[in-house]
């Protein structure tokens, strides 16, 4: 795992001097932002009585550099909303092919919150007015949590997060309104330390 870590800092900081060169000797440059609809990949079944929100609304920002017509770079800001597990005590979920029942006595909420840096190198099929591509690069992630437990009407709350650098593959289309506007709708896949987060989004971009 720690070779891993230390991988994946290395080439965060190769492809981070790759955007450096690249938009300093960009043919073209762009900046977007995109709504999505985010999936989150729990490991989590609820059963009857718990409940479980993986997908949620999502946005993106974005900016590139295409070195030439067929290959970019590009990094992205995005926020991937939030799940939530609604466990009320008596009840179960399933949790990795696991049966997990909740008598703790209290009812039990958990939501997490995710963020996300992203580089990427952008291959496309340029057209004059359909241009679909595939991007995959290393994303920098930050999780937030939020823990609940209610008894009665006392509620107890505790927090944590956790933070990690791992790979991100897409693939999409970018279709011209004009010369200066396009309309895009891409899908990701962001690999959270072994989970995934998926994103299907659509949205618009400036190209200057």
């Amino acid at each position: 795992m720690r070779a891993m870590k230390i991988m994946s800092h290395c080439l965060s900081a190769v492809l981070l001097s790759l955007c450096a060169i690249g938009f300093a000797h960009s043919q073209q440059m762009y900046f977007g932002g995109s709504f999505g609809v985010t999936t989150v990949d729990t490991g989590v079944n609820a059963q009857a009585g718990a409940t479980l929100d993986d997908e949620d609304t999502s946005f993106k920002f974005y900016g590139g550099a295409n070195i030439n017509e067929y290959f970019g770079l590009e990094v992205q800001y995005a926020n991937l909303g939030e799940a939530s597990l609604n466990w009320p005590n008596g009840t179960s979920v399933i949790a990795d092919g696991l049966l997990e029942t909740n008598n703790t006595g209290a009812d039990l909420n958990v939501k997490l919150e995710a963020t996300s840096l992203a580089f990427s190198g952008v291959l496309r099929m340029p057209g004059e007015v359909i241009s679909p591509f595939v991007k995959l690069g290393l994303h920098s992630w930050d999780v937030d949590a939020t823990a609940t437990a209610t008894v009665g009407v006392t509620t107890f709350s505790a927090t944590s997060s956790d933070d990690g650098t791992d790979y991100l593959f897409g693939f999409g289309t970018d279709i011209a309104i004009n010369e200066i506007l396009s309309a895009r709708i891409d899908y990701e896949i962001f690999d959270f330390d072994g989970d995934d987060v998926d994103s299907l989004n659509f949205g618009l971009l400036m190209k200057f």
